[in-house]
């Protein structure tokens, strides 16, 4: 009866001391965001990093002496690490929350485990600011570290931790992370922007939409069959003639793909964009594009060319039959891509296109495949000039689709392909669907397995990567003032 009593006591006495040690924590502890600065150019916060560790644990294998560190990642708490790039150095913010104790008490008895020249250690500097330390690894230094209660900063440079010190009195409001998903990433994409179009120089002409991006914030959601990405993209509020007409693009309805109900499971990429009004997307690129002369000159030269053969314009030739869709797929077995164009009347496509069909290049089956041709003097003028140039193949496909390549082979291959199996019963695929938004105006599907051999031998890290995730597929939303992207990776 006695013992029973003394057991009763310590449980009251345990609650009570772990109620009052959670209520402390609460009043007491330190928000991480505080430590950030105001305008921070991207952070990223691991809300889950337990959960991570045990998903990528594969990848230690590679690594003998990383080995070991699996047998511990039972014991890892689930603490909230922050991933910030300041302008001095990069910077790791752990805030160990309720864990504060333990954080506490390694602290102290750091001296039991760690000694001073030997091995990793921390080396107390009166010369730096109370509870900073260097970390050390032999005589060379490794970074720095500072202990504040339940927050822990890492980085390899001391100016860097008096910055971070510096923001927690500082009397601006620090920026709000938002902590949903396992990791949650904030950033300003200015830089990579930057990065983005030094890759493609051909799209400098998209550098002042791109540049309205004023900040943007991604979730990623690490689910049981795939990785689940959102992004948020928000932008500045309009103030120039250019601006508002990137309103009103962002602002237009989008429409239902339908296409992926035909595209073949034989399939390594797959991408298609749809709205409802395809012309209406032409004004708003002509509008954006006009103080690029070079472009804009150009599309003004083609348009007069045109209207020479045709006496019809771009817009009077090309809308009077696009439907709302239109995108491209790359077969498992090719490697140039197979355009497609969505018609809604199969009889004013061939009347308009009639001066630009040339010779029937190939039946297969019931379809019929031609050649684009330049009529009279064009055609003429051309082979003259340039007669390696090879101008692309047609078909129309179920009636309602205009399907284009620039070997009539491709056609062909489609044709037969697309009487097969369709990507839309593999359940790689009807994952993707599930995760990502069907009236976006845009759609995508990538299946890595046709084709990343050259990829893989980059590292055997990559080459795991790809053994487990190898599908993917997502989509992008025009909402203003945000652009909405959602991508998801779908386990083997």
């Amino acid at each position: 009866m006695k013992i029973k009593k003394f057991f009763k006591f310590i449980l009251i006495l345990f609650f009570l001391f772990s109620s009052a040690y959670f209520i402390f924590c609460l009043i007491t502890n330190y928000s991480p965001e505080k430590f950030l600065p105001p305008f921070p150019q991207a952070v990223v916060s691991v809300n889950q990093p337990k959960k991570i560790l045990n998903e990528y644990s594969f990848l230690l294998d590679e690594y003998e002496e990383f080995k070991p560190i699996k047998k511990f990642l039972p014991f890892v708490p689930n603490l909230q690490i922050y991933i910030v790039n300041l302008s001095s150095g990069p910077i790791l913010i752990v805030d160990s929350g309720y864990w504060r104790g333990l954080m506490g008490a390694a602290f102290f008895l750091k001296d039991w485990f760690f000694k001073a020249g030997e091995g990793i250690y921390l080396e107390e500097n009166p010369l730096l600011e109370k509870d900073v330390f260097i970390l050390k690894d032999g005589t060379e230094t490794l970074g720095f570290v500072a202990h504040r209660r339940n927050i822990l900063i890492v980085s390899p440079y001391h100016q860097t931790i008096k910055i971070a010190l510096g923001n927690y009195d500082s009397v601006e409001t620090p920026p709000k992370i938002e902590k949903s998903g396992d990791i949650s990433i904030f950033f300003r994409p200015t830089a990579q922007i930057k990065k983005f179009l030094s890759l493609y120089p051909q799209l400098e002409f998209m550098k002042e939409i791109l540049d309205k991006h004023e900040s943007g914030n991604a979730k990623i959601y690490f689910q049981d069959n795939s990785i689940k990405t959102e992004i948020v993209l928000k932008l500045k509020k309009p103030e120039t003639y250019q601006e508002k007409v990137i309103e009103k693009f962002l602002q237009m309805d989008s429409w239902i793909s339908s296409f992926y109900e035909k595209v073949p499971l034989r399939t390594s990429s797959f991408a298609s964009f749809s709205t409802e009004d395809l012309e209406k997307v032409y004004q708003y690129l002509i509008l954006l594009l006009k103080n690029n002369k070079k472009v804009f000159s150009d599309l003004k030269m083609g348009n007069d060319a045109l209207k020479f053969v045709t006496d019809k314009g771009i817009r009077e030739l090309f809308f009077s039959w696009t439907g709302n869709e239109m995108g491209s797929l790359t077969l498992s077995n090719s490697k140039e891509p197979v355009l497609f164009i969505e018609i809604k009347d199969k009889a004013v496509f061939f009347d308009s296109f009639k001066p630009f069909i040339g010779e029937k290049a190939k039946e297969s089956g019931e379809y019929e495949i031609y050649k684009i041709d330049l009529p009279g003097l064009f055609n003429f003028i051309k082979n003259i000039f340039a007669p390696s140039i090879e101008l692309p193949y047609f078909t129309v496909f179920d009636d309602k689709y205009l399907i284009i390549a620039n070997n009539p082979k491709e056609i062909e291959n489609f044709l037969n392909l697309s009487h097969q199996v369709k990507l839309n019963s593999d359940k790689s695929y009807e994952i993707v669907k599930q995760n990502t938004d069907q009236n976006a105006h845009i759609h995508f599907y990538v299946d890595l397995s046709y084709g990343h051999l050259p990829v893989a031998n980059l590292s055997p890290i990559i080459k795991k990567m790809l053994e487990k995730y190898y599908k993917a597929g997502g989509s992008i939303r025009f909402d203003y003032p945000e652009i909405k992207i959602d991508f998801t990776v779908v386990k083997n």
